[in-house]
């Protein structure tokens, strides 16, 4: 909350270290990702959010799918960041109206994600005809 987000990455790292082999806490990694995107250290931020997609199926695999897939946009990844919406896609009902949102919202990251790739395509054309 107060925006020491580097502060706040260590410590949830230390959380997550101390942690007892096998056992996990997605809020713990989520928020860790969380920092690491606040600070601009996508390639970490999605690690954390890999992590909490693929081990956790709570209530924070919707969340932190869409900001793996906001992660990767941010590093121009595009085709990774439409997976990342389309796994979330396939939840579809299995959470709350909580998720709703992000899933209407991923539904068009899906098709900013295929602009983007056709706007790359172009202008690497663009670039091989110089």
């Amino acid at each position: 909350e107060k925006g020491e987000y580097g502060a706040a990455a260590r410590t949830y790292e230390e959380a997550l270290a101390a942690m007892p082999k096998g056992w996990d806490d997605g809020a713990v990694a989520f928020r860790l990702g969380e920092c690491r995107f606040r600070l601009g250290d996508y390639p970490r931020a999605i690690a954390a959010y890999e992590r909490v997609a693929n081990a956790f199926p709570n209530d924070y695999q919707p969340k932190a799918l869409f900001r793996l897939g906001e992660a990767h946009i941010k590093l121009g990844a595009f085709a990774k960041a439409r997976q990342a919406f389309y796994s979330l896609l396939l939840l579809q009902g299995r959470y709350g109206s909580e998720a709703k949102p992000l899933i209407e919202q991923a539904y068009y990251r899906v098709a900013d994600c295929y602009w983007n790739e056709a706007r790359q395509v172009e202008e690497a054309r663009r670039g091989e005809g110089r």
